[in-house]
């Protein structure tokens, strides 16, 4: 079966790598980040189909939302 991953802070870093790591594996993969350049950078280095949502991970309603928009993307 597919995997399906959220990834806090994917959009750099270990967390960027690590969505990389599961983007070779064929993984369908969303991405919570903050900061906007982040983004962009990411973007050029992950499949096209890579969701991108932001969010502060301080505010719970934010986590909250990510997370239900997350499972709303990936089933």
């Amino acid at each position: 079966s597919m995997q399906r991953v959220l990834i806090t802070g994917g959009a750099s870093g270990i967390g960027l790598a690590t969505a990389r790591w599961f983007a070779d594996r064929g993984a369908r993969i969303v991405i919570g980040y903050f900061e906007e350049w982040h983004r962009s950078d990411a973007e050029s280095q992950l499949p096209a189909h890579t969701v991108f949502l932001r969010a502060d991970l301080r505010k719970p309603d934010e986590i909250r939302e990510l997370v239900e928009r997350a499972v709303t993307e990936l089933g």
